[in-house]
C-alpha cells in the first residue's frame, strides 16, 4: 500500500511537471489566438473533452476549442458558466480532437493567476465524472498559462500599437498602406475593383482656434467613429495626418465609392459635435474619390483622390469630387 501511495504521487509529480514544460514552451506565441491554437493541440493529446476555453480580462476575448457539429452549443455555454457577454468575441479552434457529444459533467473551471493578478479563466468540459486526472490538468494548465496568456498580451498590445492612430483608435498612415499595397496587388490579379476616399475636415483651424485644441480632438474622433459606423467588414478607413482620413473599399466602383462618400458627407454635416461644455460644432468635409487604374501604384491611386479633394476644397468644401479613370500606361 505505501508502494502504491509513492508510486501514485511520483506519477501525479511527473504528470504536473511535463505538462508545467509543455505550457511554458507557449510562451513564444505571438497572439493569443496562436496561443489557443497551441493549447488545444496538446491538451487534446493528454485529455478527452467536449470542450476547452480560455477567457482574458484585459482587453477581453475568449477562446473555444469545440467540434465544428456542436460550435454553436458549445460557445453558448462557454458564455453561460465563465460569465463571457454576448460582445466579448470569440476565437473558435474547430476539429475531430474535440467529441461530438455534448453531454456530460460541469465543466472544470480555475482562474488563471500572474502573480497577484488574475488574468482570466480556463475550463474543460470532461466527458468522465470525477476523473482526478481532469482535475490535476486543469489546475496545472492555469496555473502555468499565466505567463504565457501576459506575453502573447503584451506582444498584441505593441503590435496595436505601432500600427495605431492613438488618437482616434483608426490604423495609422504605415499600417494603411502596407494593407493598402497588398489590396492593390490582389485587386490587379483578380480584376476586381478598388477605390479609395480621401477627406479633410473644412475650416479644422478655426474650430481649433475657436473651441480650443481639445473640442478639434473631439471632432477628429467622432469624424473617425462616423467613418466606422458606415463601411463594410472588408473595408479599412485610416487617419491619413491632421484632419485627414482615407478609406479603402476593395471590390468598389468609383460610383459605389462615391455613393458612400456622400452618404458620409451628409452624416457629418448632420451631425454637429457637442464639446464638454455643451457647445455644438458645425462640421463638414470635403472628399476626393478615386477608383484604381491598370498599372497604377498606391501613391499614384492616393495623388489622384488627392486632386479631387482638393477641387471639392477649391468649389466651396462640403462635397464629394470624382477623379477621373484614365489608365496609367505600362512604363
Amino acid at each position: 500500500d505505501v508502494r502504491d501511495r509513492i508510486a501514485s504521487h511520483l506519477d501525479a509529480a511527473l504528470f504536473d511537471s511535463v505538462v508545467a514544460a509543455e505550457l511554458r514552451r507557449l510562451g513564444t506565441s505571438e497572439s493569443f489566438d496562436r496561443l489557443i491554437d497551441l493549447l488545444s493541440q496538446f491538451v487534446s493529446q493528454v485529455a478527452t473533452y467536449r470542450w476547452l476555453a480560455v477567457t482574458r480580462h484585459q482587453p477581453a476575448r475568449a477562446a473555444v476549442h469545440t467540434n465544428n457539429s456542436c460550435r454553436d452549443a458549445s460557445v453558448a455555454q462557454m458564455r453561460a458558466v465563465l460569465g463571457v457577454a454576448d460582445d466579448v468575441p470569440v476565437f473558435l479552434v474547430e476539429d475531430d480532437d474535440a467529441v461530438s457529444d455534448l453531454s456530460g459533467p460541469a465543466p472544470i473551471i480555475e482562474p488563471i493567476p500572474f502573480g497577484e493578478q488574475v488574468l482570466g479563466s480556463f475550463a474543460l468540459a470532461p466527458c468522465t465524472e470525477g476523473h482526478m486526472h481532469d482535475q490535476l490538468l486543469v489546475k496545472t494548465i492555469a496555473r502555468e498559462l499565466g505567463a504565457a496568456l501576459r506575453m502573447a498580451s503584451l506582444v498584441e498590445e505593441s503590435r496595436l500599437m505601432a500600427t495605431t492612430d492613438a488618437l482616434t483608435g483608426l490604423v495609422n498612415r504605415r499600417a494603411f498602406s502596407d494593407w493598402a499595397l497588398r489590396e492593390l496587388r490582389r485587386s490587379e490579379r483578380y480584376q476586381d475593383p478598388l477605390s479609395v476616399i480621401l477627406l479633410d475636415v473644412d475650416h479644422f483651424k478655426h474650430i481649433n482656434d475657436r473651441f480650443g485644441h481639445a473640442a478639434g480632438d473631439l471632432v477628429l474622433g467622432a469624424v473617425a467613429r462616423l467613418l466606422l459606423s458606415g463601411i463594410r467588414n472588408c473595408d479599412v478607413v485610416a487617419r491619413w495626418g491632421g484632419e485627414e482620413f482615407v478609406l479603402a473599399l476593395p471590390s468598389t466602383p468609383l460610383e459605389g465609392a462615391h455613393q458612400v462618400a456622400e452618404r458620409a458627407r451628409r452624416q457629418l454635416e448632420q451631425a454637429g459635435i457637442q464639446t464638454q461644455a455643451g457647445q455644438i460644432i458645425p462640421v463638414t468635409a470635403s472628399f476626393g474619390v478615386a477608383q484604381l487604374d491598370s498599372q497604377e501604384t498606391l501613391e499614384q491611386l492616393i495623388d489622384r483622390a488627392d486632386r479631387a479633394m482638393y477641387v471639392a476644397k477649391s468649389s466651396g468644401r462640403n462635397r464629394v469630387e470624382c477623379a477621373p479613370v484614365v489608365a496609367v500606361s505600362a512604363a
